[in-house]
């Protein structure tokens, strides 16, 4: 086949397949324009297109996705991924910049706003196998009895039916028995969805004799998340703990810094003196404080993670986090589908945490196949609160 002919048939393509091309150009255009450093990193972006291109013009039905996906990997950078709609991760995102003008946007898409059906349910890709890598707290899989390290034997469902079950294909043990579990999908706001698990997670337990708060947050990406860990730490189910482990695994970033301010120390503390009664107007956590990390924290969680071990307002525990701090934005394509860039770097305190992150005071190792919801990094960080405890109990008092 000479080259004059290819060019033709690769110029008339049916219209299905312009459609899917659709999505491709879009992407390489805006990336092209607004990727935060317009030289790429020295990547031939044209020559990125003219070889994924010709791909993209053929690709089936579904297939689109994972040419856009390693297209974009060559940016080696965070923030950046293509998402469609039987993702969660789509509603999740949208459901993060849902405010504003882009809120509006997001309704000419989906009417209900980040509404989906799903089952609570995080998986990630090992050797080849595919385990559970995250159950939200209060969530249908949860409720399935769901463990985290259970391998999927087929890949999470997608096209789900709200109260229709679906029956998971599971292994707790290498070699072991199938387990078949019932999941019933339910409607996910992901506006609201990380909240209500917040709660959910929020518990106090003895540890070595020491009451020791926990918290979860998967995400941190409105002050919503903050003001209701505020109000359990200083006057609510969490109050009367001597310490607090913070879980920042899991999810997405988006905290502020300010927010590090509830566990600054230094900051003085008022007493409301009346007639009839006397009551503190604390808003600072004075007790020892443990944030719970690894890889899968990212972003502002990060920073996060950073500030506690710069200004010793407590200590870290896990593994290395992630090391994805850019700014990143969202862009609703023309299909619907959703691009999301790194449109400006970070530096934190002078400071690129950028495919570096957070190094942790205590690191700990967890191997998520088949562990049965074992985990040993949360243990640890709950025995690393009650040392701190005990630490603090046998210091001697300032004059």
């Amino acid at each position: 086949m000479n080259r004059l002919v290819l060019l033709v048939l690769l110029l008339v393509v049916p219209a299905s397949a312009q459609a899917r091309l659709s999505d491709f150009s879009e992407v390489w255009e805006t990336v092209r324009r607004e990727f935060y450093d317009e030289k790429l990193g020295g990547l031939d972006w044209e020559a990125v297109r003219e070889e994924l291109e010709p791909r993209a013009r053929v690709a089936r039905e579904g297939e689109l996705a994972g040419i856009i996906s390693a297209m974009l990997a060559r940016l080696r950078t965070s923030h950046v991924a293509y998402y469609h709609r039987q993702q969660p991760e789509y509603y999740q995102l949208l459901a993060v910049f849902d405010r504003g003008d882009f809120s509006r946007r997001i309704r000419k898409v989906l009417p209900e706003g980040p509404v989906y059906v799903g089952l609570g349910l995080t998986s990630r890709e090992l050797d080849g196998k595919s385990f559970v890598s995250g159950v939200l707290e209060g969530g249908p899989g949860q409720e399935a009895g769901v463990l985290e390290g259970d391998e999927l034997l087929a890949p999470l469902p997608g096209g789900l039916t709200e109260g229709r079950p679906v029956a998971l294909q599971l292994r707790r043990q290498a070699g072991g028995p199938e387990l078949e579990l019932q999941v019933k999908p339910r409607r996910l706001d992901g506006r609201t969805m990380f909240l209500h698990a917040l709660k959910k997670s929020l518990r106090v337990e003895e540890v070595e004799g020491r009451k020791v708060a926990y918290a979860h947050l998967w995400s941190y990406a409105s002050d919503s998340y903050q003001q209701a860990l505020e109000e359990a730490l200083l006057d609510g189910p969490l109050k009367e703990a001597e310490a607090l482990v913070l879980d920042l695994r899991g999810g997405w970033g988006g905290a502020s810094p300010d927010y590090l301010s509830l566990f600054n120390a230094r900051l003085p503390s008022i007493t409301f003196i009346g007639r009839q009664n006397r009551a503190q107007m604390d808003s600072t956590w004075r007790k020892p404080l443990v944030l719970l990390v690894d890889e899968t924290s990212r972003s502002g969680k990060e920073i996060l993670a950073f500030g506690v071990r710069r200004y010793a307002l407590g200590r870290v525990v896990g593994a290395r986090t992630a090391g994805a701090v850019v700014f990143g934005r969202p862009y609703l394509l023309k299909s619907g589908n959703l691009l999301y860039l790194a449109v400006g770097d970070a530096l934190i305190d002078g400071e690129r945490l950028e495919g570096v992150g957070v190094e942790p005071d205590l690191t700990v190792d967890r191997a998520l196949p088949y562990s049965a919801g074992r985990d040993p990094q949360r243990k640890a960080a709950l025995r690393e609160a009650a040392r701190m405890i005990q630490d603090k109990a046998r210091a001697p008092r300032s004059p």
